[in-house]
């Protein structure tokens, strides 16, 4: 279990070269204990309660979206959430919270490690789509419906060639896709980002098992 990343969210640098560090720590581990196959999970970073600040919060969303993809790109590696999660104090997630993060550990090992028919992973954006006045979301790992405890929040950002576009509402139809109502057409390319930032508000999670979806940044709407 690697649970990592804080610290790496300090500097450009860093942040932007997190996935390819931590590509290589695996491949050194697997090649130490010579097993090209060895498991590894980690923990998607939570949030943060610090002072407003744009370049850190571009950070804390590259780290989050490096985890992800590595996780996509590497086989044996497996990620899962945790934004949802209390915290004890600033940064480090409270007892309770760590009790649920070694339950979601436990399912990933028995589905990742044991190959046992468990449901583990989290919601995992898979495309994003223009459709006139909005966004479609689209996850994969949906057991019952995307859908959040806080039908007010909003924890996704939209940006094109003419700089942010406000999300005027979000809307879950029911089932494996969250769709994002603009306030104004979208002009030449565009990206989305969910979870985004040191301190983002409630992210939509499925359902069925409460599982938050993981973060993501900088997905480009087609």
């Amino acid at each position: 279990v690697w649970y990592q990343g804080e610290s790496d969210t300090g500097t450009d640098a860093d942040a932007t070269s997190y996935a390819q560090r931590f590509q290589r720590a695996v491949a050194a581990w697997r090649e130490a204990l010579a097993d090209a196959e060895l498991p590894v999970l980690t923990v998607q970073l939570n949030r943060v309660y610090q002072p407003a600040d744009p370049d850190a919060d571009r950070r804390w969303s590259q780290v989050r979206e490096a985890q992800r993809q590595v996780a996509r790109q590497t086989p044996g590696i497996g990620v899962v959430p945790a934004l949802d999660l209390p915290l004890a104090d600033q940064i480090h997630t409270s007892p309770a919270g760590n009790m649920l993060l070694g339950e979601r550990l436990a399912q990933a090992a028995l589905g990742l490690v044991y190959g046992q028919a468990v449901a583990w992973q989290a919601p995992d954006l898979v495309a994003a789509r223009r459709r006139e006045d909005r966004v479609e979301l689209e996850f994969a790992a949906v057991e019952s419906r995307m859908d959040s405890i806080d039908l007010e929040a909003n924890s996704f950002r939209v940006e094109d060639a003419a700089g942010e576009v406000p999300v005027a509402a979000v809307i879950y139809p029911q089932d494996h896709r969250v769709e994002l109502v603009l306030e104004r057409p979208l002009q030449g390319a565009a990206r989305v980002h969910g979870g985004s930032g040191k301190d983002p508000a409630i992210v939509p999670a499925d359902m069925e098992r409460f599982l938050p979806m993981l973060g993501f940044w900088g997905v480009e709407i087609v």
